[in-house]
């Protein structure tokens, strides 16, 4: 027999149901994604300093204009963004991969995109895609740029394994509007560049533009499945799109005609139905779905409001995954097989999550 004295890992706290672990940033972070292809995640932070300059438009142009006070005086802070790459074996930020942006440019999103790529045998590749707005203030008209890294693998230095993984800048730009949503549809680039969402294809480092349409107010989520295009609008509610490859079209296919103010969205699958599920300013989720053969939705163009209900708290985030396949074959729950459940999360620090039924239920 044994006598073994063991303690448990001190980087854990075990208050929670499941052990956590905090990691330390020192900063404040605004997104995370997972790249898959390095098994890396690429997070956005930014760090408030206090700034005496600003700009103010001088009739023709921008003027960069600095403010001298006493000691006594605060001076507002200004954030400054940047992007780094953490490996989650160690959870440590892997050297030499901080790249930091330009003063006044904020970061308005980031996510994974599956682009054409002809060096695979799917024709996809991942790439991290960021969207930004220079924030020079209400005077000055905003700009924004799209920029797109790929994360490569390199001989890592001596004593440090983690620097395998690098960020290639791809492509950078500066565009005509600020950049407030990007997502990707069928190897494409989707963009939402000021009042305009736009279909770009990545040739050669460069991007190309395919199909645009105009929008509403102000995009701050675009969601993909196939070939449509869920976008949500800060105040216009959501729209439902459709890229046409063949024809490179863009087209509008049903929108809500109600304001809302949509907080996020997100696609709820239940074998062949698809619903668009939004979370709205009024602490509401509401399940809207595009049905054509109804007579209430003018020939498809409006979409139907086929369930609501008043949660009481503000929703911020989705995120769908396929339900549990069960193992054995009972045919009471076989439909269960291409269901997707939605959880979500709240403001309040709230979980929970959806799952569709049917009507006779």
């Amino acid at each position: 027999a044994e006598l073994r004295i063991c303690v448990l890992a001190t980087h854990l706290s075990y208050d929670a149901p499941w052990p956590v672990r905090k990691v330390p940033l020192r900063c404040t972070p605004h997104f995370a994604t997972y790249h898959l292809e390095s098994k890396t995640y690429c997070v956005v932070t930014s760090l408030a300093e206090p700034t005496n300059q600003y700009y103010k438009f001088n009739g023709e142009d921008k003027e960069l204009t600095v403010e001298e006070r006493n000691e006594r005086f605060p001076y507002p802070p200004q954030e400054r963004f940047s992007v780094l790459l953490f490996s989650p074996v160690s959870w440590e930020v892997i050297p030499n991969t901080k790249m930091e942006l330009e003063e006044w440019e904020h970061v308005t999103c980031l996510k994974n995109v599956s682009l054409a790529y002809e060096g695979t045998t799917s024709g996809l590749k991942g790439y991290i895609a960021l969207g930004t707005n220079y924030n020079y203030g209400e005077d000055i008209t905003s700009r924004g740029r799209i920029l797109i890294f790929d994360i490569i693998e390199v001989v890592p230095e001596p004593g440090q394994p983690l620097t395998k993984n690098r960020f290639k800048m791809v492509y950078s730009k500066e565009q005509k509007g600020p950049v407030t949503a990007i997502t990707h549809v069928l190897g494409f680039l989707v963009s939402a560049v000021g009042q305009k969402i736009y279909i770009w294809q990545l040739k050669d480092n460069d991007l190309v533009g395919v199909a645009f349409i105009d929008t509403n107010i102000y995009i701050h989520q675009l969601l993909s499945i196939k070939s449509l295009i869920l976008v949500a609008d800060v105040y216009k509610s959501i729209s439902l799109l459709r890229f046409q490859e063949e024809y490179r079209t863009l087209s509008l296919v049903s929108r809500d005609f109600r304001s809302a103010e949509v907080y996020t969205s997100e696609f709820l699958l239940d074998n062949t139905q698809m619903g668009f599920l939004v979370a709205d300013g009024e602490q509401n989720l509401v399940l809207y779905m595009y049905q054509p053969e109804s007579r209430e939705s003018f020939g498809g163009q409006r979409l139907l409001r086929r369930a609501d209900f008043h949660l009481g708290q503000h929703v911020n985030t989705f995120f769908r995954i396929r339900c549990k396949i069960p193992s054995s074959q009972d045919l009471l729950v076989g439909a269960a097989d291409k269901r997707h459940i939605t959880m979500f999360a709240t403001l309040d620090g709230g979980l929970g999550y959806m799952l569709p039924v049917p009507e006779k239920t």
